[in-house]
């Protein structure tokens, strides 16, 4: 079945076939990448199928420097102002929207009121600009011209100790938000802080002789330096002890 291509596709059955894996709560997904068959020097034949993990989706899609323009007609840039996350997930929004031609109004912030995206193969899950001002992510002004969206936020995503997460969404799995209306199979985009640098901390400092030492971070009052102050965190006694087992 994956080796007939064109079989495939006129059946109806799609051109890239996708893969779930899931494992101790959690999943891995991907779509096909490449196909062939291996002979063995015993005569066997082995189909071998290479999978690319569903976040090199988002290295193929465009930035545009005005999404709801046609393309003969395009300002000089892409640019927002505000927090990481919400910067990177509304142009990416955007951008899908363009994709999907759609006649829904593109709003101020329009991760705050998305629309129907029930047919959408790709969502965001929304972060309005007010959920991220008080969310603590580092701000940041992206100007973009026809970068991939992976291209235009790494940086930018890893300054702010931000990570991208893809998750395919399968019927039975609870909504990613509140309300969520979505088709089996799509795929939903988040931003996440993983890091617990500006909310619960994380080790920044120390020294051979006292360990490490846990700090939270913080933003100075023009919200562009940081500040490092100790957190009362401590090391459990149990993490010290080898072999511990909880009962």
């Amino acid at each position: 079945w994956l080796l007939h291509i064109y079989e495939r596709v006129a059946a109806g059955e799609g051109e890239a076939p996708q893969i779930t894996a899931d494992y101790v709560g959690s999943r891995w997904s991907g779509f096909l990448d490449d196909v062939y068959i291996e002979e063995t020097t015993s005569g066997d034949q082995i189909v071998v199928a290479t999978w690319l993990h569903d976040y090199e989706r988002l290295k193929w899609i465009r930035c545009w420097p005005t999404p709801w323009l046609p393309a003969a007609i395009q300002f000089k840039a892409w640019i927002l102002v505000g927090p990481t996350d919400w910067c990177a997930l509304t142009t990416l929004y955007a951008n899908l929207w363009r994709e999907r031609a759609s006649s829904q109004p593109l709003l101020n912030d329009p991760l705050t009121s998305m629309g129907n995206v029930s047919n959408w193969p790709i969502v965001v899950n929304p972060v309005s600009f007010a959920q991220a001002a008080t969310g603590g992510a580092l701000w940041s002004m992206p100007i973009i011209r026809m970068k991939s969206w992976h291209d235009a936020f790494e940086v930018m995503l890893a300054d702010a100790d931000l990570a991208v997460q893809v998750d395919r969404w399968m019927t039975g799995d609870d909504p990613p938000w509140p309300g969520a209306n979505l088709r089996h199979g799509t795929l939903v985009v988040s931003i996440v802080d993983k890091s617990g640098r500006y909310n619960t901390g994380t080790m920044e400092s120390g020294n051979l002789i006292g360990g490490l030492l846990s700090t939270i971070a913080g933003f100075t009052a023009d919200f562009i330096d940081t500040i490092f102050s100790p957190t009362t965190n401590s090391i459990p006694g149990e993490y010290l002890t080898i072999g511990y087992k909880s009962t």
